[in-house]
C-alpha cells in the first residue's frame, strides 16, 4: 500500500514537473500556464472516474474516461488560447478538430 502511494505521488509530481518545464515562455491564463492547466484537467477527470472504478473493481469506464479527458483537454487548451492575447492559428484549430474526431471515432 505504501509502495502504491509513493508511486502515485511520484507520477503526479513527474507530470507536474514536465508540465511546468514545458511552460517556459508559454502562454498563461490568469497567471497559470496553459500546459499545466491541461495537465490538471486530465488528472482531475481521471481521478474522478478512477476512485469509484477501483472501489467497484471495474474497468468498464476507463475508455470513456480517456475520451472525456482528451476532449476536455482540447477544449481547455482552445479556450485558454482564445482567452489569451495570442491569435488562434488555423493550425491549432485543425489539430483540435482532428484530435476530437480521432477521440470520438473510438467511442
Amino acid at each position: 500500500m505504501i509502495k502504491d502511494l509513493v508511486a502515485i505521488i511520484v507520477c503526479i509530481l513527474t507530470a507536474c514537473f514536465v508540465a511546468i518545464a514545458a511552460t517556459v515562455e508559454g502562454l498563461l491564463l490568469y497567471g497559470v500556464p496553459i500546459i499545466l492547466l491541461c495537465a490538471v484537467v486530465s488528472f482531475v477527470v481521471h481521478w474522478i472516474i478512477a476512485v469509484p472504478s477501483v472501489l467497484a473493481g471495474s474497468e468498464k469506464s476507463f475508455d470513456l474516461t480517456g475520451m472525456i479527458a482528451t476532449l476536455l483537454v482540447v477544449f481547455a487548451a482552445m479556450f485558454a488560447l482564445s482567452s489569451s492575447e495570442q491569435q488562434v492559428s488555423i493550425r491549432s484549430i485543425i489539430v483540435a478538430i482532428f484530435v476530437s474526431i480521432w477521440t470520438l471515432q473510438s467511442f
